[in-house]
């Protein structure tokens, strides 16, 4: 399935999970005003939501048939234009990509295990967590490779 078209910052990540959940029930969630929750979707607003509040909403919004976490998808995004400015291997750089993808997805599914959580679901989770740890494994690798590389 292919990913929705990018998401440009928090903004409109927020945004995409308005739509879906409402203002309302995303307060709830949070414990924050439904007003906070609108300053959230402002560009260039001071407020931007907390890593947990970012957990939360990502997940509810997944549970809620969302198919990709909207706010991971624009972490993500930002993630990779750093990345891109910062001195790092070539060599490296798809590995990282790689890690931080199916990481930040292992993460995405294990929040979206709740009390309910269907055993479709807890497998999905398995499956992301499983990936991974095998990405991780890859870029361990190669950056144990290149420290050799390096020190011979």
């Amino acid at each position: 399935m292919a990913k929705p078209k990018a998401i440009k910052g928090f903004p409109a990540a927020v945004e995409r999970i308005k739509t879906l959940l409402g203002a309302k029930k995303m307060a709830a969630l949070v414990g924050k005003s439904e007003r906070r929750v609108y300053f959230w979707m402002e560009e260039g607003s001071d407020y931007i939501p907390s890593v947990r509040d970012c957990l939360t909403l990502d997940a509810a919004f997944i549970q809620a048939g969302g198919k990709h976490p909207p706010i991971f998808d624009a972490y993500e995004e930002m993630l990779a234009a750093i990345a891109d400015e910062r001195p790092c291997p070539d060599d490296l750089r798809p590995a990282l990509a790689d890690a931080a993808r199916e990481c930040g997805e292992a993460i995405a599914a294990a929040c979206a295990l709740g009390p309910d959580a269907t055993e479709e679901q807890h497998r999905t989770a398995h499956r992301e967590i499983s990936e991974g740890i095998t990405s991780l494994a890859e870029l361990s690798r190669q950056v144990l490779a290149s420290l050799k590389e390096a020190t011979a």
